[in-house]
């Protein structure tokens, strides 16, 4: 496909995820199914997801795509911890020209119905982007690999050209001295999608003096849209019970508690926290952890599950990748 044909397609789909006619009409009663069928993903979470996607279309109109004439079918195995996993994955390799096969799941429904609706407003990306429960008659492979299936999953596509992303665990490194600012962009990092995505912050390096107290007020406000959530309030009495029966100290904000723990990837409605001495660096990195923080290196608070195009899970460039195929 020509470069400008398919620029002129990402443009049209922009267009009509900004048309909110367009997207009532056409998603939201796959909104509303998506939700009967995976709770998790609550009409809220799915308009942000939407919100993404949008911004992900306005940047790619802007990249130099490619004009392969060898076109492969590259394979996208999504981790589905938000609506819409795996659509930055398509757009990157439809850049690349070559054509995506997503693995989706049975309640996976507003993902594949979003896709199919954008190809139908441009005939000329019939073809290009397909969805199948099993994946057959690939040639590359971009695998989201959960922490329980890395090994087996791994071993069964390794022998294809691929990019394997693994779990890791998203940390904030806080000073004390953060303002109630970065203190709401930092709650939303925590309990958007519930906590439960790849991005979502789930460990905390504080000083030894730490006041939590305006953090949990903060977070309290700002999560009042999960509050009444019962597969999540499910979660959430099932810990502190664990916290209660195990004599275990924790704070409770309402919707998480912060526990005291040196692991990562807490259960979720869990957020663990460690402490460091002041004038010591936090001990981070271990257990595949990345760090972010308003006043170190890394990515500010609030950004975490709101990346751009090339905010590359893993730092992982897979552009590069397609462009090797």
């Amino acid at each position: 496909m020509a470069e400008s044909a398919l620029h002129d397609s990402l443009q049209r789909w922009a267009d009509a995820l900004c048309n909110s006619k367009w997207t009532e009409l056409t998603l939201m009663p796959a909104m509303e199914r998506q939700y009967q069928l995976h709770n998790w993903f609550t009409p809220e979470f799915c308009m942000l997801s939407l919100d993404r996607i949008t911004d992900f279309l306005l940047e790619a109109v802007h990249v130099k795509s490619s004009t392969k004439t060898e076109t492969q079918t590259v394979a996208i195995l999504p981790n589905f911890r938000t609506p819409l996993s795996g659509f930055r994955d398509i757009l990157y390799v439809l850049l690349s020209g070559h054509n995506a096969l997503v693995r989706t799941e049975s309640h996976i429904t507003l993902f594949p119905t979003l896709a199919t609706a954008l190809m139908a407003l441009t005939p000329s990306m019939s073809g290009r982007v397909a969805f199948c429960d099993k994946l057959s008659g690939f040639d590359a492979v971009i695998a989201d690999l959960p922490e329980k299936e890395e090994g087996a999953l791994a071993t069964h596509l390794a022998r294809f050209p691929h990019v394997f992303r693994k779990a890791v665990c998203h940390a904030a490194i806080l000073t004390g001295e953060e303002t109630e600012k970065e203190l709401r962009a930092l709650a939303h990092d925590i309990y958007l999608y519930f906590g439960r995505t790849p991005r979502s912050i789930r460990k905390l390096y504080v000083p030894e003096d730490y006041d939590f107290a305006p953090l949990i007020h903060i977070l309290h406000e700002e999560s009042q849209s999960i509050a009444g959530h019962n597969q999540f309030l499910n979660h959430l009495d099932y810990q502190k019970s664990i916290r209660l029966m195990n004599k275990q100290f924790y704070m409770d904000s309402g919707t998480f508690l912060f526990v005291e723990s040196a692991e990562c990837n807490p259960p979720t409605a869990v957020v663990y926290f460690e402490h460091y001495r002041d004038g010591e660096e936090p001990a981070v990195g271990v257990h595949r952890k990345e760090c972010i923080s308003s006043h170190l290196t890394g990515i500010p608070f609030g950004q975490a599950n709101t990346p751009s195009l090339f905010d590359y899970d893993n730092n992982i460039d897979i552009m590069q990748f397609l462009g090797q195929l």
